[in-house]
């Protein structure tokens, strides 16, 4: 068996116990919540001769965008011999490409195509002769590559996208039901080193952020019955997580602030004014979509600060994690939304995780919610969270119905999925 030079390696979040602290803490409990571990992977390939051919095999398929083959190499051409062009046939394509005298690789680029496996055919070999052959013996097969299922899912994200702008463009609306989703997967598809279309995520955004009304809230007269409230905290949580891509939304975040400000209950936990299960539950996923939004801006400000926190901001997001502590009593399928902002709206300590799994599977294999896609997506994301070595196999589902069940199921698949980093070249 041989290796590939270099490592493909793969980054997982990891959440641990967390407890609550005073606000410089949160700071630093919500930066582990984007802790990156890696670990490398060298993908193995073994080489057979037939006839005129050499076959090249790897342990799983691949994805290449570019195959470096060397001129000199003994294994690949034979003692003493210099190829100078080849021809690789992979997935029933052909690909060819030469070398100048002084270039020590053929450069092949695939263009994605997807196998376990190539030939080789030499078209081109002469022996070395006087030349210094051992300039470049040390050279062997570079790829430039990711596993084949991660480029499918990468293909399909970007499908996702580019059917959400036009989805939004055509309602003149952000759709909460498509767009939320979409953010998270793709903030998440981003944390795991899958390669996204920047371009496309900035437009999403951008088109997003013109839907703001001047007074910083988002309503769509056509679609009075979704409020203003809760379709403006959704736009801050979608918004705050497209930030990463596009760091003017910052701006719009900003305005948000004061009206979900004056929105608030008399006791001062987040108002809420739709209510459509299981996701959109009243005050529990205000309280989400506030926490995501003020951390955000807190973060921002804070960076932007010289490292000094903002003090108001800092209060309201201990006030929003006291507040999520009280729905640690609440029923699984109603505390996932609460969970699903860890570590700020729920922590949990290390003897609690057994009872935290059993339950979220129990959600996923016997709960009536875990037969729709949203809830079961949120409970395998957070039993990935909570237990990062478990993959657990999932009962079959229908074929997605519309776009936000495709976006769902996508977002299974990111976290299902372990990535494993391209080597460039």
């Amino acid at each position: 068996m041989k290796k590939l030079s270099a490592a493909f390696k793969v980054d997982r979040k990891l959440s641990g116990s967390f407890r609550l602290l005073p606000v410089l803490a949160i700071l630093a409990l919500l930066l582990l919540q984007t802790l990156q571990v890696t670990a490398s992977y060298d993908p193995s390939y073994q080489i057979a001769r037939s006839e005129n051919r050499l076959l090249v095999n790897f342990m799983q398929p691949l994805a290449f965008d570019q195959i470096l083959l060397p001129t000199r190499n003994d294994e690949l051409w034979g003692q003493g011999i210099i190829c100078r062009a080849a021809l690789i046939e992979t997935a029933e394509r052909q690909f060819i490409a030469s070398a100048k005298a002084d270039e020590g690789f053929m450069v092949f680029r695939p263009q994605s195509v997807a196998s376990s496996s190539f030939y080789i055919t030499p078209l081109i070999t002469r022996t070395a002769g006087l030349e210094n052959y051992e300039q470049n013996q040390g050279n062997r097969i570079e790829l430039t590559a990711v596993p084949a299922e991660v480029r499918a899912i990468e293909n399909r994200i970007r499908q996702l996208v580019d059917a959400t702008v036009q989805f939004n463009r055509e309602n003149s609306c952000f759709s909460c039901h498509t767009s939320l989703p979409l953010a998270l997967a793709v903030k998440t598809a981003a944390a795991r080193g899958y390669e996204l279309d920047q371009q496309l995520l900035q437009t999403i955004g951008n088109e997003m952020a013109r839907l703001q009304l001047a007074d910083g809230s988002f309503f769509f007269p056509e679609q009075p019955a979704y409020g203003r409230i809760m379709t403006t905290m959704c736009a801050g949580a979608i918004i705050s997580m497209l930030a990463e891509f596009n760091p003017a939304l910052h701006e719009n975040l900003k305005k948000i602030l004061p009206v979900i400000k004056s929105w608030r209950n008399s006791d001062g936990t987040p108002g809420s004014d739709f209510f459509f299960r299981p996701v959109f539950i009243g005050q529990p996923t205000a309280l989400l979509f506030e926490s995501i939004l003020t951390s955000t801006v807190y973060f921002k400000s804070f960076a932007e600060g010289n490292g000094e926190p903002d003090a108001q901001l800092g209060k309201r997001l201990n006030e929003l994690s006291g507040w999520a502590k009280e729905q640690k009593s609440e029923a699984i399928h109603r505390r996932i939304i609460i969970m699903a902002g860890m570590p700020l709206t729920f922590q949990f300590n290390e003897a609690e995780r057994p009872g935290l799994i059993r339950e979220l599977t129990q959600v996923i294999y016997d709960e009536p919610e875990g037969k729709r896609r949203d809830i079961r997506a949120l409970a395998v994301w957070l039993l990935n969270r909570i237990n990062p070595t478990n993959q657990l196999p999932l009962p079959a589902f229908p074929e997605p119905q519309n776009l936000a069940d495709q976006i769902w199921d996508c977002f299974e698949q990111i976290i299902q999925t372990r990535h494993w980093q391209k080597k460039s070249p």
